[in-house]
């Protein structure tokens, strides 16, 4: 027994230098636990970490977000213009921390400078890594409550990326579907306690770094939002602006590899030059 233990020192040694450069690296956060399945609030669709009897991933429906910068009431005051800006991190204002110099903030600012007669309020409804899936969820179940005039839509960059960073194959459509039936499926005493040790484990940077290595050589993600299902979610807001009374914006997003996201910029403006009360 005593040479196990001492033949496993050498192993536990290596392990605890390799956790311990991992968490000095700049690749830490990375390799953190709220980048593994279910964690990442951007890809999520609603959904947090949560005790894991409520789903296998851990995770438990959450619709309440909250806004960034200044903080507007649900009802809307008489004679305010009121606009919401929907999208993604470029929305939100990432990496920027003064809220004053995101765009949503600008905008109101200058609104109320050059027209000064009228009231203006910008809303900043963004949430880093959202797509058009997430953006259309968030809009039926929260923010039509806001009662907008104008909706600008600041979006394609997440939608033609994939989920691989959270550990999801699937699309974000998909995705849901998985976390609504899973959700519902009872939960065996021994797959609760695989669930709880996975949740352990991932606490360990050098276990997230395994297994990130073998989720890229055993899976290849779908895209997130393919372009088909781009285009009907952005029908489906334009069906609801013309139901609620607001005008559409559409806005291209900056992308480094500006030609994945060619085909979506094509579905915006193509969807712009058949509506009334879409502009893009």
């Amino acid at each position: 027994m005593k040479r196990i233990l001492f033949s496993l020192i050498p192993a536990i040694v290596l392990f605890s230098l390799l956790e311990f450069a991992l968490r000095l690296s700049p690749w830490d956060s990375y390799f953190s636990p709220e980048y593994r399945q279910g964690s990442l609030l951007d890809h999520s669709v609603f959904w947090r970490p949560e005790p894991p009897q409520h789903n296998p991933s851990g995770i438990a429906h959450h619709a309440a977000m909250e806004f960034r910068g200044v903080f507007h009431e649900e009802k809307k005051p008489q004679g305010v213009f009121r606009i919401l800006c929907l999208g993604g991190s470029s929305t939100w204002g990432w990496p920027l921390e003064d809220t004053e110099k995101i765009y949503p903030a600008v905008l109101e600012t200058m609104l109320n400078r050059q027209f000064s007669k009228n009231k203006f309020e910008v809303i900043n409804a963004g949430v880093g890594g959202y797509s058009t899936f997430q953006v259309l969820m968030y809009l039926k179940q929260r923010l039509l409550n806001f009662s907008p005039d104008l909706v600008t839509l600041c979006v394609g960059a997440n939608d033609s990326h994939h989920n691989g960073e959270i550990h999801i194959t699937l699309s974000d459509k998909e995705y849901s579907e998985w976390l609504k039936q899973e959700s519902l499926r009872p939960r065996g005493e021994w797959e609760l306690i695989g669930l709880n040790l996975r949740r352990f484990l991932q606490n360990l940077r050098i276990y997230n770094w395994f297994d990130e290595m073998l989720f890229r050589l055993l899976n290849k993600p779908k895209q997130r939002v393919p372009p088909e299902d781009f285009e009907n979610n952005l029908r489906e807001i334009i069906a609801l602006g013309e139901r609620r009374h607001f005008k559409i914006l559409l806005i291209t997003e900056a992308h480094r590899s500006p030609d994945a996201i060619v085909r979506y910029v094509e579905i915006m403006k193509n969807l712009a030059e058949a509506n009334e009360g879409v502009v893009f």
